[in-house]
């Protein structure tokens, strides 16, 4: 049996960088490994896929029509069969070293569950954008708080992860939800692991061009999926309050989910989008925050929904708008 399984969901049956993504695995260093490409692309296989699935023994594809993102990762999850699970978008790519540098870690670090490598953002053309990291080969142990020190550090995504699967369990993505299901299945994931390892060396090259799923589509977009990002933050806040974690992993939790509330109700007002249920849910869930914790946050929640439309003539255009979101995307690194 292989050590690795590597879960590469497919749903673009004409994706420009399949080839690319796969061939940087097929030139790893480490070499035992199955690439699990699950296309699920809706109405008919991809051929690209089905082609490159037939360059190397090692890739193992799989057609399940139009299951989505996470239930095609929970398939690849329940299919594995290494001892390591890792995942990988289909527009990205890997170094050379991706695997051998990961799999490394568990040497050095015995007790560790995760080992997660730096990232580097990379244009539509390949070409280096910015690195997450100084590129030394340090090891750090987050051996406390993982939650916590993740949030802070920006890394909850599949990416960049090597993970045992038996830390996984029964955890799975959820299926009902299209934006940040990886933000929950990974807390949830932190949470009940005792050790994890950061190595410093950009191993995961993510790719940033126009048809990404991460780049901000404007206001159709947002309407479709505001809700279930809040869904996210308070499903976050909840089991973060319910695991008793320490008071600065529930108040981070708790800002996250203020935040969330606010900039979706008063996103709203910047598209222009009809003040509808949703406004209100928004605001009895912001209220009923700040009433747990965080007294400056429920000051600030209760002003800005009391004038949304203030917010919006003063922030909004800052905060809300796609060049706005692409300056802090950049900041960001």
């Amino acid at each position: 049996m292989p050590l690795i399984s590597v879960i590469l969901p497919h749903y673009k049956k004409n994706d420009p960088y399949l080839s690319e993504c796969v061939s940087s695995f097929l030139q790893q260093t480490f070499s035992d490994f199955e690439l699990l490409l699950i296309d699920n692309s809706q109405g008919s296989h991809s051929v690209l896929a089905e082609r490159v699935s037939s360059t190397d023994s090692r890739i193992i594809y799989v057609y399940k029509d139009g299951i989505g993102k996470c239930a095609a990762r929970n398939f690849g999850i329940d299919m594995a069969k290494g001892k390591f699970i890792c995942f990988v978008d289909s527009d990205d790519y890997v170094k050379p070293n991706y695997l051998e540098a990961l799999l490394s870690v568990f040497d050095r670090f015995p007790n560790a569950s995760i080992a997660i490598g730096e990232g580097e953002r990379v244009d539509e053309n390949g070409v280096p954008l910015s690195s997450f990291s100084n590129a030394n080969g340090e090891y750090t142990l987050i051996s406390s708080n993982p939650y916590y020190a993740f949030c802070n550090a920006g890394r909850i995504g599949p990416w960049e992860h090597l993970i045992l699967k038996d830390t996984i369990g029964k955890l799975r993505f959820n299926e009902t939800i299209r934006t940040m299901e990886d933000r929950l299945f990974f807390m949830e994931l932190y949470l009940n692991v005792r050790e994890m390892v950061i190595i410093s060396l950009p191993l995961y090259c993510y790719r940033t061009s126009p048809d990404s799923d991460t780049v901000f589509q404007g206001a159709d977009w947002l309407n479709a999926t505001h809700l279930e990002r809040l869904f996210v933050s308070n499903r976050i806040f909840e089991i973060v309050r319910n695991k008793n974690a320490e008071k600065m992993v529930r108040d981070k939790a708790l800002k996250s989910a203020i935040a969330s509330c606010l900039s979706y109700y008063c996103g709203m007002y910047s598209f222009r989008h009809p003040i509808d249920g949703k406004a209100e849910f928004y605001r009895k869930q912001v209220l009923s925050y700040s009433k747990l914790e965080q007294p400056f946050c429920g000051v600030a929640a209760r002003a800005t929904l009391r004038f949304p439309r203030l917010f919006y003539v003063f922030l909004g255009r800052w905060l809300f708008s796609p060049k706005a979101r692409q300056r802090r995307a950049k900041k960001r690194g």
